[in-house]
């Protein structure tokens, strides 16, 4: 089972305001991935248990550095802030999705919330959906 880093960054552009979510690559074969999977999300991850299901839209990947950083975006991309961050337990991944442990530790007291395990699936090219609950043990 191999421990995946993530976080989920708060991205506020002049007229939008969404969640980005992202974390190691669970089909990196040696070593943490240059790059990092990313999805944007509507709500963050403290919703996600009550929502059951969550949609997610693919981004292209992001560099690591989106790991710790936090500011302004070049070409007027907006502004990022980390609300959250913590640890992935790949249970199961393939091409279509798989099963997570999401173990957060939060940027900020009012962003805590129990480890969810979420299952995530692609519904089309621009369309993924994460079906989460509150993990067991």
């Amino acid at each position: 089972m191999r421990c995946l880093s993530t976080v989920l960054l708060e991205h506020a552009r002049r007229r939008d305001r969404h969640y980005d979510w992202l974390f190691e690559d669970p089909a990196a074969t040696v070593g943490p991935a240059d790059s990092l999977v990313t999805f944007r999300a509507a709500v963050p991850w403290r919703h996600w248990s009550a929502a059951g299901r969550v949609a997610l839209n693919p981004l292209p990947a992001h560099r690591r550095r989106y790991l710790t950083y936090q500011g302004p975006l070049s070409d007027g991309r907006g502004t990022v802030r980390r609300v959250a961050r913590g640890k992935l337990l790949c249970l199961d991944w393939h091409m279509g999705g798989g099963v997570l442990r999401l173990e957060p530790a939060s940027a900020r007291r009012s962003e805590m919330h129990a480890p969810l395990e979420l299952t995530l699936r692609r519904r089309s090219a621009t369309r993924w959906e994460a079906t989460a609950r509150a993990a067991s043990g």
